[in-house]
């Protein structure tokens, strides 16, 4: 009887860690829907200056996934985000490009009494690079602010954080300005 209700038991383990082991295989990278959560930072003591100050204002919002562009049937693109709030949460963003134009939107937080500014954009015929930015702003003051710039041929992207009590003169105003300041195409 008893080796009877250890095979019993051993069946479902082996089932369970076979089930476990195949998760956790490793995922496909630079193709398209593949999220990319390594960021690297564009200039880091700025960036780590400028997170402590936005972390000690309660204000640090983190962009932790860039979602490679997928393309749908009428030539729009669609990027999928994340944003992780001060207080742990993610917030999912989703912008659809069509015809290059622009998108605009806002969030606003209740826990920190902060709105967030996002502005993304895709550049090139099939958003090979793809710009996210994103303004916390608190009592009409531009706080701190988050670039994110993803190319389809990286597996990471690459990030830029910037706070007003630390590197006000970096911050940007504009897509355009991003485009500029570093001579994207």
């Amino acid at each position: 009887m008893k080796s009877f209700k250890l095979t019993n038991l051993v069946l479902p383990l082996v089932v369970v860690l076979s089930a476990f082991s195949f998760s956790c295989a490793k995922k496909a990278t630079g193709v398209r829907a593949v999220r990319q959560t390594e960021a690297v930072q564009m200039n880091p003591v700025v960036n780590n200056n400028s997170n402590n100050a936005a972390n000690a204002q309660g204000l640090l919002y983190k962009i932790t996934v860039i979602e490679l562009p997928g393309e749908a049937t009428d030539g729009s693109f669609t990027v999928n985000a994340e944003i992780k709030t001060p207080m742990g949460r993610f917030i999912p963003i989703t912008t659809t490009h069509t015809a290059g134009r622009d998108v605009y939107g806002t969030y606003n937080d209740a826990d920190t009494g902060a709105y967030l500014d996002i502005r993304s954009r895709c550049l090139g015929a099939n958003c090979d690079t793809y710009i996210l930015l994103v303004t916390v702003v608190k009592n009409n003051q531009s706080v701190h602010q988050s670039l994110a710039i993803s190319y389809l041929t990286e597996s990471f992207f690459h990030l830029d954080d910037n706070n007003a009590t630390v590197s006000p003169a970096n911050f940007y105003r504009t897509l355009d300005e991003v485009v500029q300041r570093h001579n994207l195409k």
